[in-house]
């Protein structure tokens, strides 16, 4: 809680990040996660195509037991009130819930100012839901979701979910008043 992370930038063929918790082969179990009050900036990967050494911009990652190899989990993380901008990559997420997250609480958070540079899908995501048997019970609430996608070709994802499950996007400011609205809505989320 209370750190600032700022201008981090990865070598060729590697994704950075401010926080990342677990490994994806991971096969132990993490509680009582609070990540909380943190201002995350300027976060920099390369932003080639991914066969040029492109790779991904993170302001927070949860990644444990995300492959078939790894059994672990972090169980109800809380990810609150963190301020995360300017990530720029080949893709680039804000919160990054790649693993598997029963009870996650995503809450209070202010993400804006990701950039990708994948030509062809939109590759930026303010909260990223992937590999993660506890999408059900993932609360995302009362974050801000602002300029996502900004200075790529593709528009980008307030709440981005490639798990089949719906996952809970309530009461989130999406960059309008009127709430969510075309791509930038996200996928998944009810």
């Amino acid at each position: 809680t209370g750190n600032t992370f700022d201008d981090l930038k990865a070598g060729d063929k590697g994704s950075t990040g401010a926080i990342a918790v677990g490994f994806t082969s991971g096969k132990f179990d993490v509680t009582n996660l609070l990540i909380q009050n943190n201002t995350i900036s300027n976060i920099r990967a390369k932003t080639t195509d991914y066969a040029s050494g492109g790779r991904g911009a993170y302001g927070i990652l949860i990644n444990l037991g995300a492959t078939a190899l790894g059994t672990g989990k972090v169980v109800s993380p809380k990810i609150k009130d963190n301020t995360i901008s300017n990530l720029e990559g080949f893709w680039a997420t804000g919160i990054g819930l790649e693993g598997d997250t029963p009870g996650a609480e995503v809450k209070g958070n202010t993400i804006s100012g990701l950039t990708d540079h994948h030509a062809t899908d939109p590759y930026s995501s303010a909260v990223k839901i992937e590999s993660n048997d506890g999408a059900a019970s993932v609360a995302i609430n009362d974050n801000n979701f602002s300029t996502i996608g900004i200075g790529s070709t593709t528009v980008g994802f307030g709440v981005n979910n490639a798990t089949t499950t719906l996952v809970n996007g309530d009461s989130n400011y999406w960059g309008s008043v009127d709430g969510p609205s075309g791509e930038g809505m996200g996928t998944g989320v009810k």
